[in-house]
């Protein structure tokens, strides 16, 4: 799992700077990404809930890709 979300860190960086040129996104990957931020805040609060150690640390790294989808979502789609 750390290996998906590092690769998915690694994606979100690497696609904010190649569209991070542009003035804005498209409307499309602003509602797609806006769509993984929802995602991802409702992965972690599911792991939340689960009393696990693993779980809660699990928690923690999805809700700071969705902070990272966040700050993307802010600079370049409103």
């Amino acid at each position: 799992m750390k290996t998906f979300l590092v690769v998915a860190l690694l994606g979100v960086f690497f696609l904010g700077s190649l569209l991070a040129q542009q003035d804005k996104y498209p409307k499309e990957a602003c509602e797609e990404i806006y769509d993984a931020i929802g995602l991802f805040v409702g992965l972690a609060d599911n792991a939340w809930q689960n009393q696990d150690n693993a779980d809660w640390d699990l928690g923690t790294s999805l809700s700071g890709v969705a902070a990272n989808y966040a700050t993307i979502y802010q600079v370049v789609c409103e």
